[in-house]
């Protein structure tokens, strides 16, 4: 119950605050967004189970204050929910997975501190993920999250400004304590006509015992081959301290026609060298069906198959995972 109540007193806060801005200018340009994707799902592992699964609900406040004419101060908080019963992803946390503030310019760039996802998962990864946004039972069991530091917490982010539409962004997460772990992303994106080229590179230290490190490299690229039809994919390669090297590879086909997008989404890796029998295969046929650029229904049939010492989207070495999903989302 205190958890409800803390988050109806968050969202009646932002909302005041929303009214407040309009009301009064000085205090800059903030909105509220978010989405809501639900799916009702026939999963299988070691037996079938019927589940109503959230896939990445959330909601955030954005804004921006112009100092001068070439710098504004920017924010974003984001919190992430289950749409299915109501509740915060993260009940210890009120702004789970976006909490920074920063100062952003055309001519110098943006800075940011605070926290956010990783920078090369979103030049990686998310970008190819096209069928359901990278959410839920069908996104990407097999990219290497434990290298990009995946949500960085204590984090300072600076990004370039754009040249020949590319940019490139630097990321630093403190450990701040021992036993915690230090992250580094550098990531780069660039648009060069129907060709959407990306790469990053990442390593997490661990400031422990242990202190291990894993790195990653990663390339992607995405190809408008028609107004109708695009085909993107990425190859990772990771070398963690304790768990040894492996290829990730990943591509993507979307058919677009008219109000109807189909989806084609394939993963594979050969799993960590330190273990034998360690790789898996993720595949994904999806449809959508857009009922307003905000709103859209769709269904998607995804599978992984785990060799017998890999658990990716499992929690038991060798288990297989499939399901059969029909769902809707929509975004404000």
């Amino acid at each position: 119950m205190a958890n409800r109540t803390s988050c109806l007193l968050v969202a009646l806060a932002a909302a005041a605050a929303v009214s407040g801005a309009h009301a009064q200018s000085r205090y800059g340009n903030i909105d509220i967004y978010g989405r809501i994707n639900l799916s009702y799902e026939n999963q299988k592992t070691t037996r079938h189970t019927n589940v109503m699964q959230d896939n990445a609900s959330r909601w955030g406040i954005v804004g921006e204050e112009n100092i001068s004419s070439d710098v504004s101060a920017i924010f974003n908080l984001e919190s992430g929910f289950n749409a299915d019963n109501g509740m915060n992803k993260d009940p210890a946390a009120s702004f789970d997975r976006e909490s920074w503030v920063g100062l952003a310019s055309k001519k110098f760039g943006t800075l940011r501190m605070g926290a956010t996802t990783s920078p090369v998962y979103y030049a990686a990864a998310d970008y190819v993920s096209m069928h359901n946004h990278d959410t839920g039972t069908s996104s990407d069991a097999l990219f290497g999250f434990d290298a990009t530091g995946g949500h960085l917490t204590n984090m300072t982010a600076y990004k370039t400004p754009a040249f020949n539409d590319a940019t490139v962004e630097v990321a630093y997460a403190l450990a701040e304590k021992s036993g915690g772990r230090s992250v580094v992303n550098v990531a780069y994106n660039q648009d060069i006509k129907a060709l959407h080229v990306g790469a990053g590179y990442a390593q997490s230290k661990d400031r422990g015992v242990s202190n291990s490190t894993d790195t990653m490299y990663v390339v992607r690229a995405l190809y408008d081959i028609t107004d109708a039809l695009a085909a993107g994919g990425y190859w990772e390669y990771d070398k963690y301290d304790q768990q040894g090297h492996r290829n990730n590879l990943r591509g993507a086909v979307k058919y677009t026609v008219g109000a109807n997008e189909f989806h084609v989404n394939v993963g594979y890796t050969n799993g960590f060298s330190k273990t034998e029998d360690n790789g898996a295969l993720q595949w994904t046929l999806g449809y959508n069906y857009n009922l307003s650029p905000r709103t859209k229904v769709y269904a998607f049939y995804t599978r992984i198959d785990n060799e017998k010492n890999a658990s990716y989207g499992v929690d038991e070495a060798g288990v297989n995972f499939a399901s059969f999903a029909v769902g809707l989302r929509h975004n404000f």
